[in-house]
């Protein structure tokens, strides 16, 4: 006897409501991402195909809801009605406030707003304290918390801001986490975390990295421009820390710790197979990818050493993790390890990885004395610009005398010197990477 079908009409009813999300994955993870979903009927009626009885679920739980077990409860009907009902409530809300953020309605004051974002900021700050205040404690920290508080400023407030605040705060929990394990910095077991690390949730420093991945997901699903800004902002973070202001680089703290962290975050988004209508990001995954490599690269040239030749064997220093010999220098470590990391991405995103150029973002050098620059601090910002490379153009840029504008245009070409170099050595280290890991 033939499965009877559901009517196309309830079908489309079904998927438009749901976006083609499924609903087990919102209520149980918080994951609103698109999915390559089915449609279930929840009291596993086939003939029942009032829209009340369907639900869009993924494979992985719709195997799961249909399944029978003897030990444990399975997920009841009313359970997953309660989530898809939740989940269609968000969307539409989601989508009313896409709206309102790009046409604000009368009557909704600019303070009520700025006070709704100060209170979601206030819980965001909140929550990251809990969780550090607890892995000190010795409980590792999970980001569950932190990723329905992006959620909730994504679909419910539309605060763009607030979610990628949330976003780098579960970088810096899985930071700390890391090097609560990790206390020793100068030996060959640290660097970016092992790929088969992350895959395993029972490992455990997974749970936060899992998080950031799936918030990320979120954002880059809300808005093109949102995600490219959470990728600036974790480039900076993953080089520099969390630095507001503009010090002078310090090039011996290139990278800073989170260099673990943001590597293997952006590397896992680019590997999941589920994120259809996603596909978008990849090049600016890739791209960010070896952005970071270019900014270790600037690093370790400004501090005398030489950048690492192209690998005539791959040397590992257990399970996946890439390392490097004893008779290499420690601090090609992060570097050999992030050319890994791009050498193994798939390949579109690999192709469009290694045809990437150094961007400094200084187009040129100017007289203007309009300009309220020293020359101490034009050669600051050109070594900022530098180690965080394609962060955007800077075009007000130049000295108030031609001296200063000669000073600063031989500084500016020695760092786009610098980069060049840089990103060729990047481009043939990870082509032959791929090559070996190939053969």
């Amino acid at each position: 006897m033939s499965r009877p079908n559901i009517p196309e009409l309830i079908q489309q009813k079904v998927l438009q409501r749901s976006r083609r999300r499924c609903c087990l994955c919102f209520g149980l993870e918080f994951d609103l991402s698109y999915k390559r979903v089915q449609i279930a009927h929840l009291d596993q009626d086939r003939t029942n195909n009032d829209v009340d009885n369907l639900v869009a679920l993924c494979q992985l739980h719709h195997d799961e809801y249909d399944s029978v077990y003897r030990q444990t409860k399975r997920i009841t009907i009313e359970e997953a009605k309660h989530y898809r009902n939740q989940l269609h409530s968000v969307l539409e809300q989601r989508h009313e406030n896409l709206i309102l953020s790009l046409s604000p309605k009368p009557g909704i004051r600019e303070r009520d707003i700025a006070n709704l974002s100060a209170d979601l900021l206030g819980q965001v700050v909140a929550e990251f304290d809990r969780e550090f205040t607890s892995l000190e404690k010795g409980i590792g920290p999970k980001g569950i918390a932190l990723t329905r508080l992006a959620w909730e400023a994504l679909t419910d407030f539309g605060d763009f801001d607030v979610a990628i605040e949330a976003f780098i705060s579960i970088l810096r929990l899985a930071d700390a986490n890391w090097r609560r394990f990790r206390p020793r910095i100068n030996n060959r077991n640290t660097g970016i975390i092992s790929i088969s690390d992350i895959y395993n949730p029972s490992w455990p420093l997974a749970t936060p990295y899992l998080a950031a991945t799936r918030v990320l997901k979120v954002i880059a699903e809300t808005d093109a421009n949102l995600a490219r800004k959470a990728l600036k902002q974790s480039h900076q973070f993953a080089i520099l820390g969390d630095v507001s202001s503009a010090p002078p680089v310090d090039y011996n703290k290139i990278p800073h710790s989170a260099f673990n962290v943001v590597p293997t975050v952006l590397w896992f988004v680019c590997q999941e197979k589920n994120n259809n209508g996603l596909e978008w990001i990849y090049p600016h995954l890739a791209e960010r990818l070896v952005n970071l490599g270019q900014s270790l690269g600037i690093a370790l040239v400004k501090r005398g050493l030489d950048l690492p030749n192209p690998p005539t064997r791959l040397h590992y220093l257990g399970g996946l993790k890439r390392g490097t010999p004893e008779s290499q220098p420690i601090e090609w470590l992060p570097y050999v390890q992030l050319c890994n990391l791009i050498a193994t991405l798939p390949q579109t995103s690999f192709e469009h990885a290694i045809s990437r150029e150094y961007v400094l973002g200084l187009l040129e050098v100017r007289v203007d004395e309009e300009i309220d620059l020293t020359l101490n601090e034009g050669i600051k910002i050109i070594e900022r610009r530098a180690i965080l490379p394609n962060h955007g153009l800077f075009t007000k840029f130049g000295g108030k005398t031609l001296s200063d504008k000669n000073q600063l245009e031989t500084v500016r070409l020695e760092f786009k010197a610098i980069g060049s170099q840089v990103t060729r050595s990047i481009c043939e280290f990870c082509v032959r990477e791929r090559e070996l890991l190939a053969e």
